[in-house]
């Protein structure tokens, strides 16, 4: 498990074209990870280690996230931070979807058995705790500067700020609250700034 985790935080961070152009990993890299995490969840006590391996799962995430990703972005600002955060967005997406099939079996039966998030939501959640919480502030208002550039004229690449107003959607974990709370309002507010100053 762990080498297969080193792996792919290797790839995500170092060779983002193989990573969105196909498989990360084969057949026998994949079932060994499965084959791992199934035996470790189906001996008897003291032998068991389900709760042990779905922490494992979430941590591992927030260290990837705390130790790779945010540093990588607190000095951005504007377009530069726009970029940044679509890129780490649609790794992050991609890391959700390997840490999901490597810890399957706990998805399967131990989330339901004891009713505790699923593995998808823990990574979302991750996601917003440690990355997005942190500049969602700074992401509002660069996406908002962009915007009104566009109002003046210039042209802007637009489905760099489409896909960086959708996260705030995603954010909000199946509803609109961080959109409308975090996003909505400072661009609303923008919008009377701005045509109250081309008005004057």
């Amino acid at each position: 498990i762990s080498a297969a985790i080193t792996k792919l935080e290797t790839l995500l961070d170092e060779d983002f074209d193989k990573v969105a152009g196909g498989s990360l990993f084969d057949n026998k890299e994949y079932m060994d990870c499965y084959a791992s995490v199934y035996n470790m969840c189906t001996q008897r006590p003291p032998h068991n280690h389900t709760d042990q391996l779905y922490d494992r799962h979430g941590s591992s995430i927030e260290d990837y996230l705390s130790r790779s990703v945010m540093p990588s972005l607190e000095k951005l600002d504007c377009e530069h931070l726009l970029k940044a955060i679509n890129r780490r967005w649609k790794n992050h997406q991609i890391m959700n979807k390997w840490m999901y099939n490597f810890f399957n079996y706990l998805d399967r039966y131990h989330v339901s058995y004891s009713q505790v998030s699923s593995l998808s939501e823990v990574g979302l959640r991750q996601f917003k705790i440690v990355v997005f919480d942190q500049i969602k502030v700074s992401l509002a208002t660069a996406v908002i500067s962009i915007i009104n550039t566009e109002r003046d004229g210039t042209f802007i690449d637009e489905s760099l700020v489409r896909s960086c107003v959708s996260l705030f959607e995603n954010m909000g974990l199946r509803s609109m609250r961080v959109y409308e709370e975090d996003f909505e309002q400072e661009l609303l507010e923008s919008s009377k700034v701005y045509y109250t100053d081309k008005t004057a």
